[in-house]
């Protein structure tokens, strides 16, 4: 448990040293962190919390090195940290959280694969997530903050499906209804007018 609590603590260092935006020290600290979780969930593969920090701090890693620029690094974390979720999501399928780890992990892997002009790649990565995300809004429709991820999947996804404005007006209908049911905090209020205005250019390039 120390091990984990140096770890945690590193990795809250991290966090406040992203929040000033001193990338490398972040780094140096998510990276100790890391070392430290690699270290416990390797002692015990079968310890399903260990396996799910190392996971984290692969993602905390693979975040700093996608804003350092260094994409081909942060693709291979965010992909070592997939695994694990992955991993975790077919030990426990009904575990809501660890899915929507997953879901997550593919959102991020694929805008690398974006950046990195893999289109298929990316295509399939949003098209998991979304999947996942379909499954845990229709498990819990009261759920807000699950009907908002679908929503923010479908935004994603548009960027690569063949027909965005379908994909696109889904999202809408949902945020609308988000909204007229009083689910849509005041902070997420902007995406009515954000998915409205995408709509409305890809109608005038269609004309």
């Amino acid at each position: 448990e120390l091990k984990r609590d140096l770890s945690v603590g590193n990795a809250k260092i991290g966090n406040a040293l992203s929040d000033q935006q001193n990338w490398p020290a972040a780094l140096s600290a998510y990276r100790e962190a890391l070392s430290q979780a690699s270290a416990l969930a390797a002692g015990d593969p079968s310890n399903t919390d260990w396996q799910r920090d190392l996971s984290v701090c692969l993602e905390k890693v693979a975040g700093v090195l996608a804003i350092q620029g260094d994409h081909k690094g942060a693709l291979k974390a965010y992909l070592d940290s997939y695994a694990i979720a992955q991993r975790l999501a077919k030990l426990d399928p009904a575990n809501s959280d660890w899915q929507r780890d997953l879901s997550i992990t593919l959102s991020e892997v694929a805008t690398l694969r974006l950046r990195q002009r893999d289109i298929r790649g990316a295509r399939q990565a949003l098209q998991d997530s979304l999947t996942i995300r379909e499954k845990l809004a229709r498990s819990d429709p009261d759920n807000a903050t699950w009907q908002r991820d679908l929503v923010v999947a479908y935004i994603d996804y548009a960027q690569v499906a063949k027909d965005p404005k379908a994909v696109l007006s889904k999202a809408l209908d949902m945020t609308l209804e988000l909204d007229r049911t009083g689910r849509l905090a005041p902070r997420y209020k902007f995406m009515v007018k954000f998915l409205r205005e995408r709509l409305a250019r890809i109608e005038a390039k269609r004309r």
